[in-house]
């Protein structure tokens, strides 16, 4: 979910990000609005989909830039311990 040039998005529901440079939320721009409502769950899933061999180098739940703001009012979580280190 993305927005830009004072947009505004709101999460209500559930982001859920299993793979390999995932991003759940971005604002960029002076005026933009990122918010997690109350409710509102970005979970890390990196177990999901990483093997030994298919490795989780980054995960993003939330990235703003650029004078763009976020407000959080729910959940940003990792459901798992991730052993796979590169």
């Amino acid at each position: 979910m993305a927005t830009a040039d004072k947009g505004k998005i709101y999460n209500e529901g559930n982001i859920i990000l299993t793979g390999n440079k995932s991003l759940g939320m971005y604002g960029d721009g002076e005026g933009t609005v990122v918010e997690n409502r109350a409710g509102g769950k970005i979970i890390l899933k990196p177990g999901a989909t990483a093997t030994a061999t298919d490795k989780i180098t980054n995960m993003t739940g939330v990235f703003v830039n650029n004078g763009a703001t976020f407000i959080n009012r729910g959940d940003i979580t990792t459901d798992i311990n991730y052993s796979y280190n590169p």
